[in-house]
C-alpha cells in the first residue's frame, strides 16, 4: 500500500560549488534509513545550461532534510521527484 510505495527522491538546483560540501554534510548527518534518489543540478550561466548528476545509493528524504539542504549557501531550489 503507501507504506510500500519507493519513497520520493530529491532534485538540488545549486549555483555555488561550496554548496556541494554543505549538501554532502547533511545529508552524511542522516543517519540512514529507507530513503530515495539524490540529484544534484548545477546551473552553468555561462553556458545557459544546467549538468544534472545523480548521487550513488539514496538518503532520506524527509521535511527536515530537504529544508536543511534547502538552508544551505549556494543552494536555489530543492523539489521532490
Amino acid at each position: 500500500a503507501v507504506k510500500d510505495a519507493a519513497p520520493a527522491g530529491l532534485k538540488i538546483y545549486v549555483n555555488e560549488i561550496r554548496a556541494f560540501e554543505s549538501i554532502a554534510k547533511r545529508l552524511a548527518d542522516t543517519g540512514g534509513g529507507r530513503g530515495g534518489p539524490v540529484n544534484l543540478v548545477m546551473t552553468i550561466p555561462e553556458l545557459d545550461k544546467e549538468a544534472e548528476i545523480a548521487l550513488p545509493g539514496e538518503y532520506p528524504v524527509t521535511p527536515a532534510i530537504k529544508g536543511a539542504i534547502k538552508a544551505a549557501t549556494g543552494v536555489l531550489h530543492v523539489e521532490e521527484f
